[in-house]
């Protein structure tokens, strides 16, 4: 059942991990009081770093990352380590964030040399469309801490 099984009390001890650790630099809000959906969001406090969270249901996890729609993960033990994984990376200033022309991308590292990467298209950009991509500049986010 949704709630009592290992892939819930992984999210749940995730969730209190990062209450414990991060509730003086970012904002914390815990979401969903019923078995139907659970998150966390956090909102940092230092200026530069971006916002995350996470939901889950019975049946997806759901990462994300600044203004990111968020990507869809498994809801598997896998996808927890996944999750925390992102997590760490943008808790940790790792990420870089791209924009130009109404767009932001986020590259967010994994293991190794790999890496997911996110898209936010805003309404500016459907307005100025160009027959070429726009040109993105790239730093990266600041941490946490």
């Amino acid at each position: 059942m949704f709630g009592e099984d290992a892939v819930s009390r992984d999210c749940e001890a995730f969730f209190t991990g990062i209450q414990d650790e991060f509730s003086a630099v970012a904002a914390i809000l815990i979401t969903g009081d019923g078995p139907e959906v659970r998150g966390i969001v956090l909102k940092p406090f230092a200026v530069g770093a971006l916002s995350y969270s996470l939901q889950y249901d019975s049946e997806s996890l759901i990462v994300s990352v600044g203004r990111m729609p968020g990507l869809e993960l498994a809801r598997t033990g896998e996808g927890v380590n996944l999750a925390r994984l992102v997590f760490s990376s943008v808790a940790g200033g790792k990420v870089m964030v791209g924009a130009g022309r109404g767009v932001q991308k986020v590259r967010i590292p994994l293991a190794g040399e790999q890496f997911v990467e996110d898209t936010y298209e805003g309404p500016v950009s459907a307005l100025l469309r160009m027959p070429w991509p726009p040109r993105i500049r790239w730093a990266f986010a600041r941490p946490y801490r």
